[in-house]
């Protein structure tokens, strides 16, 4: 993932994850990319020329690294320049790396992460200095172009998610479904398993609504979703800027299946009925899934690779295509009656959920701090999950990404959130034998306004960017505060805004009737549209000081108004 981000490359070696089997080294003044060459178009090889990138065969990187233990290695790139900012010592990397002239090596950085033992054997082991590689970091500092194609991404993915459960809930009471001959052809020619499967079965072949069947078909909504976008492409140019003070990087992908076309899945979905949703990295097999029925939770998981028409075409693409990004959404529904005690965890969910998101929080805060906002609702009533709350999402890339995260475990201490990362809000309630709940939306962090700036550290908060609805019916309101519930009817308002041109009148009618307001809004509070902005918290108000609104703080919660 860091070669193809560092060099803003895309490709087709990795299943769910549209990136290269590929090495890069970077020295003080050149730039070397190791990749199957004959998968390497004549423009995409004409664009690392310009750029200064010495493109090499997959297998010379063994080679190139016995040369660059010992100072010999050298670009073939017409292009030089410096490509790195030394200087002369970094008490963050220990004393002893000195400045020095031209590609002499002081120190080789590799990836501690990534890079293989075969490689690492090939070098001075008294040069090596193993740490994570600064670009993973950098990575997941989004620019204005990625941020707003997550966006986009997400509007597209929400608005196939709504579509699936507008199918979902017609399907009940259950019944089997008779897609017909249109329907697979157009959603096989558009990649989709599930059209392709049926399709080869026959249309007139009767599908049971399994764990398996019901997720192809939310695949084949999202594929009609990317078929149909009327997005405009644009050219798509990253800028980066690297100061280091050694002369190497060494960073390697590692992967193994084919992906189908660059464009899909960007992970097995989660498709998991009762007892199967407490499994929480569930995957359900078609010869032993489980079938759906209105007596139990249905919880799915489910992410896709998005972009846009392609302006070029090759097996490696560089930065002349429309790569929207990638998307992780996770919702769960019940199709009957669910019970009390189904609702009232759904609710602690739910709440932890909404404390997380609405969060307000210094500069410097890790997710190890905030990870405590989402459980707090849960351990009220003696539950917990056994998960992280939330990992960071790439940009057309990979849909867990660090290096930051929201865990309990000690290593989210290590990296803080930063203003233009992303990341998951996703507790969950998993009891064995019986149900798992789980809610994920994707957040982005922003700087907060806030009214004042203690310390002079800068403050951040949260911004939704999935747009689905959580099922109403699972939410006891009596465990909801009036903030909740207002920021539950808004979030919902939201929904139907963003999604209302990219859903049919049936599909919107559905969605209308599913976001209904729940209880009562704050007083004093219109249940208005929102803007993105108001959205966020509201950090520099206070709450008035009585009765009801005492405890908002243990929440995480602002006075909105």
């Amino acid at each position: 993932m860091q070669v193809a981000w560092l060099y803003n490359i895309r490709g087709t070696d990795v299943s769910y994850c549209p990136v290269v089997h590929a090495f890069a080294i970077v020295t003080s003044n050149s730039a070397f990319l190791y990749v199957d060459k004959k998968k390497v178009s004549a423009e995409a090889n004409h664009y690392m020329e310009e750029n200064g990138i010495d493109v090499r065969d997959y297998i010379a990187v063994s080679s190139d690294a016995v040369l660059l233990a010992s100072d010999q290695l050298d670009s073939t790139s017409k292009v030089k320049g410096t490509l790195a900012k030394v200087t002369k010592t970094d008490t963050a990397m220990g004393d002893g790396i000195t400045e020095a002239e031209g590609n002499n090596i002081d120190r080789i950085w590799i990836d501690s992460g990534s890079c293989c033992y075969t490689l690492f054997s090939k070098l001075n082991s008294e040069k090596v200095l193993m740490q994570q590689s600064p670009l993973a970091l950098a990575k997941a500092l989004k620019n204005p172009v990625e941020l707003d194609g997550l966006k986009k991404a997400h509007i597209r993915d929400g608005a196939a998610v709504v579509q699936y459960l507008v199918w979902l809930d017609k399907q009940h009471p259950p019944k089997i479904f008779e897609p017909d001959a249109k329907s697979c052809l157009e959603h096989a020619d558009a990649g989709v398993i599930w059209g392709f499967r049926v399709f080869l079965g026959g249309a007139k072949e009767a599908m049971k609504l399994t764990e398996v069947t019901v997720s192809d078909k939310l695949e084949g909504f999202r594929a009609s979703k990317e078929k149909s976008s009327a997005l405009s492409p644009v050219p798509r140019v990253f800028t980066w800027k690297l100061e280091i003070n050694i002369f190497l990087i060494v960073v390697s992908v590692s992967f193994l299946i084919i992906v189908d076309g660059g464009r899909g899945l960007s992970f097995p979905t989660i498709s998991s009925v009762g007892p199967n949703a407490a499994i929480i990295h569930y995957s359900p097999q078609a010869e032993t899934c489980a079938e759906l029925n209105p007596d139990n939770i249905y919880l799915f998981d489910s992410g896709a690779q998005l972009l846009n028409d392609v302006l070029f075409s090759f097996d490696i693409v560089y930065g002349m295509k429309y790569l929207d990004g990638t998307t992780d959404i996770t919702r769960t529904v019940h199709f009957g009656k669910p019970s009390a005690h189904e609702k009232a965890c759904y609710t602690a969910v739910l709440k932890g959920h909404i404390a997380l998101g609405n969060a307000c929080f210094p500069n410097g805060t890790n997710g190890h701090a905030l990870d405590i906002l989402a459980r707090i609702p849960l351990w009220k009533d003696g539950l917990d999950y056994r998960h992280g709350t939330g990992h960071g999402i790439g940009s057309y890339l990979n849909v867990h990404e660090g290096p930051h995260l929201i865990s309990f475990r000690p290593h989210a201490r290590n990296v803080p959130l930063q203003a233009s990362m992303t990341v998951t809000d996703e507790p969950g309630y998993y009891e064995d034998g019986n149900f798992g709940i789980r809610l994920e939306n994707v957040l982005i962090v922003n700087k907060a306004g806030t009214k004042f700036n203690f310390g002079d550290k800068g403050y951040l908060s949260f911004e939704h960017i999935t747009w689905a609805p959580y099922q109403t019916k699972l939410i006891d309101l009596s465990l909801l505060v009036p903030e909740e519930i207002n920021w539950l009817n808004t979030y919902h308002a939201r929904c139907r805004d963003i999604l209302a041109s990219h859903l049919d009148e049936s599909e919107m009618a559905w969605l209308n009737k599913a976001t209904e307001p729940s209880g009562h809004a704050i007083i004093g509070t219109p249940l208005t549209l929102l803007s993105r902005a108001e959205l966020q918290p509201q950090c520099d108000k206070n709450p008035p000081n009585d009765g009801l609104f005492q405890d908002l703080s243990l929440w995480g919660l602002q006075w909105d108004i």
